[in-house]
């Protein structure tokens, strides 16, 4: 008996969930997992210039969605055109004239499809989004449908964000929609005038292009800079223009004329632009810009100004565990961290949100410094369950490579291959630390040893290699930090003596010459047989200070017999005598010393002694 094979259904799309927002907007919720049969033809259209490197990427990432391709060069010297053409693209040549409406019109001047769709070559759609954009296309329930663009910014794994904003990119063709302005052209606005139905969706475009290089990312700040001066020329006015101007500024490492602007735009934000959007981000802006040019109290009232009227935003009590962190207040960053634990990412689907594991990473950190040690680990393994990572050694392949690059000195190589992968493996982190060091990126080789102790606890050596690669980083409070901890946790001399050295040093690098003198004078005490180190560190805090060596350590000394610490200023005198040049005063120090400790025979004949020196000086 002959069977016959069975006649797979298509799966069908959900419905699309819908929450009316106003009269004219709708929130959809789109199903992802499958897509209808059929549906309009789409016109994807895009303007680009020199993206030879972005624009397959993104074409290939649209798939069977578009029935053409319309690609408007403003200008391209590259092979751009090239793959354009390759692609089966239709090319249209637009002279740029420093206006994106301008550009973006004309490529959809040329669209036949009954709908539009528009990206950058820098964006990216995920495969699942494919079945959400066919779904909205069928739905019949707006006209206009935003997307959800989530940009990564910054390029330090701990406090990368992921920058969301909301773009109408899918339209129907010949009704009377065109873009207007010259920066951050829009057709809402157009759309909204016609009375037609807009709807926000879960649909997510990936955009690549906030992860540039920094000459990149300065070239587009001059760019949008002219583009908008211009715009200011003819709408002076215009109180949005002046975010857009401060952002431009701020790309380009403007950042007092960055702030000055942005303050003029939260004087008195325009009604029409979304504040949880514009205001928050200028916010964020200002917070930073602030923090760049070490305006530490400014800072501060930004950071309050901004939690003032959004302190529910998950993302600023991140940002302010961040700006206390860098002020040295770790106490402060653990509270800011923690209030952050308590609110839902959830909050974060509109503007900005620091990565997954991120605010766990972050925690772990300020809590190692102020001696939690099992809170530091506990955190950092809720950051690994997270994402899903077990804690342990990499697979051998992978391990292997690392090792082979380490070896071949291709130390940039290895970060870009082994730092993703790293964070539940110590030994990982600890071959990442080194390359750092033998790069001298002093800050990346801090963190990754850092991490590698909070997830196994310190090796011997690691005290003295975290103290000294944070004093390198110029990160003087934090090294000092580890250097207490250090010295609280040993009583063996020569340990002690090396850790009130790098304690000396963390102060001279704080500039607390008294401090720096303290600990390099504790350190020659410790360790009298290995003194040569302190002695060295010694002359240079009385170069700084313009005074002979003698005499700063002679004022040490006076500050430990204040402190009735007799003994431990006897033997700071005693050991540094024979170098003294003047020695009277060195002398009476050493007689009262002595005559503290009952020693009176002694201090006695030591102070007829300086007397005698005395006259003879």
């Amino acid at each position: 008996m002959s069977s016959k094979p069975l006649k797979l259904q298509p799966s069908i799309p959900r419905p699309p969930k819908v929450t009316p927002i106003d009269a004219q907007t709708l929130r959809l919720e789109l199903d992802d997992q499958a897509s209808p049969a059929h549906w309009p033809t789409v016109s994807l259209c895009m303007i680009v210039k020199n993206e030879e490197k972005n624009l397959a990427d993104c074409l290939a990432s649209v798939g069977d969605f578009a029935s053409e391709v319309i690609i408007v060069d403003t200008g391209s010297t590259d092979r751009t055109v090239e793959i354009a053409q390759a692609s089966g693209a239709r090319v249209e040549y637009f002279a740029w004239i420093d206006d994106f409406s301008a550009a973006r019109n004309e490529s959809i001047r040329y669209a036949t499809g009954d709908w539009i769709f528009w990206m950058d070559a820098d964006d990216r759609l995920p495969p699942n989004e494919l079945n959400r954009l066919k779904n909205a296309l069928v739905s019949g329930l707006a006209q206009v449908y935003s997307c959800r663009v989530v940009s990564g910014i910054g390029h330090d794994s701990s406090t990368a964000t992921a920058a969301t904003v909301t773009h109408a990119r899918l339209f129907p063709n010949h009704r009377g929609l065109h873009f207007v302005n010259a920066l951050h052209e829009d057709i809402t606005p157009v759309a909204m005038g016609l009375g037609l139905t807009l709807a926000k969706t879960n649909i997510t475009i990936n955009h690549v292009g906030y992860t540039a290089n920094s000459a990149t990312m300065q070239a587009r700040g001059a760019r949008n800079e002219k583009i908008v001066r211009r715009e200011l020329t003819k709408d002076p006015h215009n109180r949005r223009l002046f975010y857009d101007l401060a952002v431009a500024l701020y790309l380009q490492d403007d950042y007092s004329q960055a702030i000055e602007n942005m303050e003029r735009f939260l004087v008195d934000p325009p009604e029409y632009v979304d504040k949880e959007t514009y205001v928050y981000h200028a916010y964020v802006v200002l917070i930073a810009a602030y923090g760049k040019l070490r305006q530490a109290q400014a800072t501060d009232r930004a950071l309050e100004r901004a939690l003032a009227i959004f302190p529910a935003r998950r993302h600023l009590w991140i940002t302010a565990g961040i700006v206390h962190w860098q002020q040295n207040r770790f106490a402060e960053a653990v509270t800011a961290f923690e209030q952050a634990r308590l609110l839902s990412p959830d909050s974060d689907l509109k503007g900005y949100a620091y990565l997954p594991g991120q605010l766990e990473k972050l925690l772990s950190r300020p809590c190692w410094l102020l001696g939690d040690f099992n809170k530091a680990a506990q955190v950092y393994h809720d950051m690994l369950a997270e994402l899903g990572i077990e804690p342990g050694f990499l697979p051998a392949n992978p391990w292997r490579q690392a090792q082979t690059l380490f070896a071949a000195q291709d130390y940039a190589a290895l970060d870009k291959f082994l730092a993703p992968l790293a964070a539940g493996d110590a030994r990982a982190l600890r071959l990442l630390s080194k390359a750092a060091v033998e790069r001298e990126a002093w800050p990346q080789a801090f963190f990754y040893l850092l991490d590698a102790i909070i997830l196994t606890a310190p090796e011997p050596e690691e005290w003295l290699d975290l103290t000294t690669i944070a004093l390198k980083a110029g990160m003087a409070v934090i090294a000092e930090r580890i250097g207490q901890l250090w010295l609280a946790r040993t009583d063996h001399a020569e340990t002690q003596a090396v850790a009130r050295n790098l304690l000396g040093m963390s102060a001279f690098q704080q500039q607390d010459f008294a401090q720096a003198t303290e600990h390099f004078c504790r350190a020659l005490v410790a360790r009298p047989d290995q003194h040569q180190a302190a002695l060295s560190n010694l002359n240079i805090v009385a170069q700084a200070l313009k005074l002979p060596l003698e005499q700063v350590i002679q004022l040490q000394a006076a500050r430990w017999l204040k402190q009735e610490a007799y003994s431990e200023a006897l033997s700071l005198l005693d050991l540094t005598r024979a170098s003294w040049t003047t020695p009277a005063e060195g002398y009476k120090l050493m007689a009262l010393a002595l005559q503290k400790l009952g020693r009176d025979p002694e201090a006695i004949q030591l102070w007829h002694l300086a007397q005698t020196l005395a006259g003879k000086e």
